[in-house]
């Protein structure tokens, strides 16, 4: 039997990579060592134990001042507007990180987007890097695999340094490698630190930016659409309006505005939530809080809307300790969030995958563009967000409505209460290019592409 390598570094990738068909075919016909930081977890081993499933532990390592060096011109090197907004407002949603000076940004732009234009300097830089950097961690991994021998190495984080350097002594050791971004948003904030024989890809949105960024050729690029999303297409996890409601403690026959934390990031959530009660208060609709998941104790955010009539925040979540972000994938959250998106009658968010979720269930979409009472100084605004080259696509198909104050947030509630199918057009479009197919059978694509390999 054939032995195959893949990495789970994320509660998220769990969620997205091995609660699907997937991972329950790939099992069944190959031998599986989840490379994984959960490897000790007795409940990862438990949700995804099997006979021909066995684990081995990894700890994921910070860059060091050379990869922080390198990492510099991968990110600089695929020069857009992702890039330009961070080398001028610094991080978002970390306090340490200082607003970077207008002589510096505009240095940046002056040297790096001519030479963003110049697409092998890119490939020269990935050269370097495999050459000089993770020498030890290579190392480590080369042992690794001429013990076990795989087949196959499969990456399901590609920005992830601990997995990049599993991927060069692969690569070192002639063993085929296939991997895959994190998330739809990753391929234009830096260049990929090594190429791989496959990439994986969500949508025709992420296949044409892995060849403009990236330098892959559309020969090595496989669509797939969301394993994540496979569950939306089995209508038997559906429950009546009725019995969620009963979960949430809220009325069926009122409408549902649900409201989309984005953690950290966006520390005016609090504000936000409490506008949106100011209006469900006055007109009789309900108010439903999902916390950001990926951050601990995000849900103390909305402490102060909890006991207000009409207003539910979502607790239910078992956080995932032995993952950096520490998402729950369990089947139960999976199914909770289904109905959560089937039953909500409009979804809000601020520049977040959520929309993606919403489309898949082709609901109103609201992004919030202002900054709750008060109005932030640009650099710690969330409307630099609307800078990112990922989420200008996102608008430009027109699906995703703005709002840009209080009152225009108001307004398009109303608007899209009154005429859900409002933008349908737009958000099959949307659905289209950034989700691909939602058919229940991307994990089954997946397997395919693997079991082609391994012929």
């Amino acid at each position: 039997m054939k032995k195959v390598f893949l990495t789970i570094s994320r509660g998220s990738i769990a969620r997205n990579v091995l609660q699907n068909d997937f991972y329950r075919l790939l099992r069944n016909q190959y031998q599986v060592r989840l490379v994984t930081t959960a490897a000790t977890d007795e409940r990862f081993r438990k949700e995804f134990g099997h006979p021909n499933v066995s684990y081995i532990a990894f700890q994921e390592q910070d860059h060091t001042w050379a990869d922080r060096w390198l990492f510099f011109l991968h990110k600089n090197l695929v020069y857009n507007s992702t890039v330009a907004q961070k080398n001028r407002w610094g991080s978002p949603g970390n306090p340490k990180s200082k607003q970077p000076s207008w002589l510096s940004y505009i240095i940046k732009r002056i040297i790096f987007f001519p030479l963003s234009h110049i697409h092998w300097l890119r490939d020269i830089v990935r050269f370097l890097d495999q050459l000089l950097l993770q020498k030890r961690e290579i190392t480590t991994f080369k042992k690794l695999l001429q013990q076990e021998k795989p087949d196959l190495v499969i990456v399901t984080n590609i920005t992830s340094d601990t997995e990049v350097a599993l991927l060069k002594a692969a690569e070192q050791l002639g063993i085929h490698t296939i991997a895959m971004p994190k998330s739809w948003d990753n391929l234009s904030k830096h260049g990929f630190r090594i190429k791989v024989d496959r990439l994986i890809v969500w949508s025709q949105f992420m296949k044409e930016q892995a060849e403009r960024f990236q330098n892959y050729s559309t020969t090595k690029i496989e669509v797939i659409g969301i394993p994540q999303f496979d569950c939306y297409a089995d209508r038997r996890r559906l429950v009546s309006r009725e019995e969620f409601c009963r979960w949430y403690g809220l009325d069926p026959n009122k409408k549902i505005i649900f409201f989309g934390s984005e953690g950290k990031l966006f520390p005016t959530d609090a504000e936000i939530a409490a506008i949106l009660y100011e209006y469900t208060s006055s007109h009789g609709d309900q108010l439903l809080l999902r916390p950001h998941y990926g951050y601990r104790n995000d849900e103390k955010k909305f402490s102060a809307l909890v006991g207000k009539p009409g207003v539910t925040v979502d607790l239910f979540n078992n956080p995932s300790a032995y993952f950096r972000d520490e998402w729950d994938y369990s089947e139960a959250f999976i199914s909770r969030f289904m109905n959560t998106l089937h039953h909500s009658d409009i979804i809000i968010n601020t520049c977040s995958t959520l929309s993606l979720d919403a489309v898949a269930f082709d609901k109103p979409i609201i992004s919030i563009g202002f900054d709750g009472y008060t109005k932030k100084p640009y650099h710690s605004s969330i409307l630099r967000w609307y800078e990112t080259d990922y989420y200008r696509a996102v608008l430009a198909t027109g699906a995703v409505d703005v709002a840009r104050s209080k009152a225009e947030l108001f307004s398009l509630i109303d608007a899209s209460k009154a005429n859900p199918t409002r933008r349908a057009s737009e958000r099959k479009i949307l659905r289209e290019r950034f989700c691909g197919p939602i058919d229940g059978k991307a994990g089954e694509r997946f397997f395919k592409i693997i079991q082609q390999y391994l012929k």
